[in-house]
């Protein structure tokens, strides 16, 4: 996709489509008088008739006006001119080029009026004009054997208007957009690829074509043997079932200066969860491909940091297998060592998402970060109780947010997981009955600090107990928040 400005004469400019707003109940905005003018006053009449109402998102395409270069203009809906800001314009802007995917237009200008600069300055207009293009002309990769879709011709877009003062910032605005939408593709393609396609050899062949294309960018991938080295009890426990084996990936990317603290993101990689032996419910499994969808997060924001070349000192680590059950399946009730040389007994092997990030967040500790992130996809069960989809978690030295993607995190301090144990799946969970083992604190009864040796994570079906570490004898049973 190429990107370039327009600063006046709209009307006039050479593409293919004109994109211009109008506002409720035929409110022409700038660009529309512009191109009114031009036309001689058609436009006006389309809208006069009510050929067109300006709801928000509302797309019309209008061909052949007289007067203007573009054979088409397409008008899109801003909605009530009072409460017009930068939501509603991201709104319409996307819903416009949304609608260009599906055309034959090659080139389009963008007129769609732009709210006041303290909500969209230029770099952010820039920013948002190559980021959401890139979202919405994205198409889900097509394995079908017959006729393929076309892809979207669409491929220039005229952003404005820009003053010449401010055309630097939105030019550095489209660079950083257009690496956004980079990162948002591959995060995509790799969730909504199949588990027979994208098993963890695949994750970890992309990785390396990542260090391949920039070379600021370290890609080690640790395979069965070296994973036993590390002694990554938990993660070998749950890769054992399948016959897909195992991956560690560490990718690095290192432009910061030497002494600087890394930024840790680390990814849930299950490339395919049945549950294991706890099998999972049949409806809806083919949807367990998307458990890799943090460690696509992950070599997403790896790629985004790496196209833009930033500054910084960023490491990303991915456990990648699969979660089956076999007659080499890890099986409720097994007791396993973690890489931090803890015991943990696993009562549902479908908790295999904290089983695996506890080896991999315990590597982590080898960088000494600044912040570690730790990104898993929420199970049905967790999202209900914690009544959310997204969220993210810091284990290191401070709190940070994660990207925009549907995942979570789902942690075990080791030695001080407190989990409920034998209730049904309830967003009430909480306040049932739990057991405490010797060694573990109990957990205060309002929300625990987010530092890793004070706070209990526990993401996946949260209303039984399903991995546990084993730190002595077993304590009477409590209730819950005490």
């Amino acid at each position: 996709m190429r990107f370039d400005l327009w600063s006046k004469g709209f009307a006039q400019t050479a593409v293919d489509c004109l994109m211009a707003g109008v506002f409720e109940d035929g409110d022409a905005g700038d660009a529309a008088l512009q191109i009114d003018a031009a036309a001689g006053g058609r436009l006006k009449k389309l809208l006069t008739r009510g050929d067109f109402g300006g709801r928000a998102g509302e797309t019309v395409l209008v061909p052949d006006l007289p007067g203007i270069v573009a054979s088409r203009v397409l008008l899109v809906g801003l909605g009530s001119r009072k409460t017009y800001n930068r939501k509603a314009w991201r709104r319409a802007y996307a819903a416009a080029i949304g609608a260009l995917g599906r055309t034959s237009i090659r080139s389009a200008a963008v007129g769609i009026d732009r709210p006041p600069t303290k909500e969209l300055d230029d770099h952010y207009f820039g920013k948002s004009v190559a980021e959401l293009a890139g979202s919405a002309l994205y198409r889900v990769n097509d394995l079908k054997t017959g006729k393929k879709p076309k892809a979207p011709a669409l491929e220039t877009i005229v952003a404005g208007p820009v003053r010449s003062a401010g055309a630097p910032a939105t030019r550095r605005g489209f660079e950083h957009g257009n690496a956004v939408a980079l990162g948002m593709r591959v995060h995509r393609d790799l969730a909504n690829l199949p588990a027979n396609v994208c098993t963890p050899t695949y994750l970890a062949e992309r990785a390396t074509e990542l260090g391949r294309r920039y070379k600021w960018v370290k890609v080690k991938v640790l395979d069965e043997p070296a994973i036993r080295r590390e002694k990554m009890g938990c993660f070998l426990a749950v890769a054992r079932g399948s016959h897909e084996p195992p991956k560690f990936i560490v990718l690095e990317h290192r432009r910061g200066g030497a002494k600087q603290a890394p930024i840790v993101l680390v990814g849930k990689g299950i490339t395919f969860d049945t549950g294991g032996i706890s099998l999972k419910d049949p409806p809806g499994m083919d949807e367990m491909k998307f458990d890799m969808s943090g460690a696509a997060a992950v070599i997403g924001v790896l790629t985004l940091v790496a196209a833009l070349g930033l500054p910084l000192h960023v490491v990303g680590l991915v456990a990648a297998c699969e979660n089956m059950p076999s007659g080499h399946a890890v099986k409720p009730g097994d007791i396993v060592t973690s890489a931090a040389g803890h015991t943990v007994e696993i009562l549902n092997t479908d908790a295999e998402g904290r089983l695996i990030l506890a080896d991999a967040l315990q590597y982590a500790r080898r960088f000494e970060p600044d912040v570690v992130v730790d990104i898993a996809t929420l199970t049905g069960a967790s999202s209900r109780s914690a009544r959310t989809t997204a969220g993210s978690s810091a284990t290191t030295r401070r709190w940070c947010a994660s990207s925009s993607t549907p995942a979570s995190a789902a942690t075990i301090a080791p030695g001080t997981c407190r989990s409920p144990r034998n209730t049904r799946s309830s967003s009430k969970a909480t306040s049932r009955t739990s057991r405490t083992w010797a060694g573990a604190k109990p957990a205060p009864s309002r929300r625990p600090r987010s530092s890793a040796s004070s706070r209990r994570v526990c993401a996946g079906r949260i209303s039984t107990s399903q991995a546990r570490p084993i730190s002595g004898a077993r304590r009477k049973a409590a209730p819950a928040g005490r």
